[in-house]
């Protein structure tokens, strides 16, 4: 049996970048332009001196499905007042949407990506409505959050993944991502001091289209972590952004694990629609009946 790993890593990387760079992304100063306030005075300055300096669209997906950025540029620039494509529309236009697509949702484009046609629903009694739940999620048929929680095992990472390549055929911006994989990104980047790198990638977790947030929980959790999953959250509870979640903490335990304010958003029901897996795990099943 393999040891146990805790999904929250205990170590605060914050404490091991001595606090010498910024943790989460200062929204104060954030412009719909994609650019920080320092970013735009410097790229002020420096149109000041040569007017040929201008917008630059982002590489990926930050419009919140607009497709159109503002550029923010102060009175006088050539580029005031105007509106600038996002990345996604770039690549629609040029013919290779579905690439970029596919290069910024944070799965690898392959046969092995899970599909709604391979996800059997008749292996437990709730896996028909939850296949037909998720399908409702992408279509836009249903609340703009949609949480599923219960035990390993029962194809919550399937249907999530299916649903990520699936927004990706319909021409839609998604990224999926486990939390594990943010919480080690931001050990990483943070330690190494590329806050850059850090604020950038929650950027985009805050601000893509439509977010699939798989595998959120498992023993404890620590302050940092509680704190970057507020934040992500948060964002995108204010925003009303498509955003699905899997767990396998059940409700009557978020609020100990993620913290009350987080525990709150989740079970706003005028935004989230909720569904609650039961049964024994499908993997178990199948390596039984094989």
């Amino acid at each position: 049996m393999s040891e146990f790993k805790p999904l929250f890593d205990d170590l605060d990387p914050r404490k091991v970048a001595q606090g010498k760079v910024p943790v989460l992304p200062d929204k104060s100063n954030k412009l719909s332009s994609n650019y920080t306030m320092a970013e735009l005075n410097e790229l002020s300055k420096s149109a000041e001196k040569d007017p040929s300096v201008r917008w630059k669209a982002p590489k990926e997906c930050v419009c919140e499905g607009d497709k159109w950025l503002g550029g923010n540029f102060a009175v006088g620039h050539p580029d005031f007042g105007k509106a600038f494509p996002c990345a996604c529309l770039i690549a629609e236009t040029a013919g290779n949407q579905k690439q970029f697509l596919w290069e910024q949702s944070g799965l690898v484009q392959g046969s092995d990506i899970p599909m709604f046609s391979t996800f059997d629903g008749s292996m437990y009694d709730d896996g028909a409505h939850a296949k037909q739940t998720v399908i409702d999620w992408i279509n836009d048929k249903a609340n703009p959050w949609l949480i599923m929680t219960g035990p390993p095992g029962l194809g919550k990472t399937h249907l999530a993944k299916a649903s990520a390549s699936n927004l990706i055929g319909m021409g839609k911006s998604v990224y999926y991502t486990t939390v594990r994989q943010i919480m080690s990104n931001s050990r990483s980047w943070i330690s190494q001091h590329s806050s850059d790198k850090w604020i950038k990638y929650l950027d985009k977790i805050e601000k893509i289209n439509y977010l699939v947030l798989d595998d959120l929980g498992q023993e404890y959790a620590t302050d940092w972590s509680r704190q970057v999953l507020f934040d992500i959250i948060d964002t995108r509870y204010e925003t009303k952004l498509p955003t699905f979640i899997t767990s396998n903490i059940n409700q009557s335990e978020w609020a100990k694990y993620l913290g009350s304010a987080c525990a709150d958003r989740l079970q706003d029901y005028s935004l989230s629609k909720h569904v609650i897996l039961q049964g024994a795990s499908v993997r178990r099943k199948a390596n039984r009946n094989g």
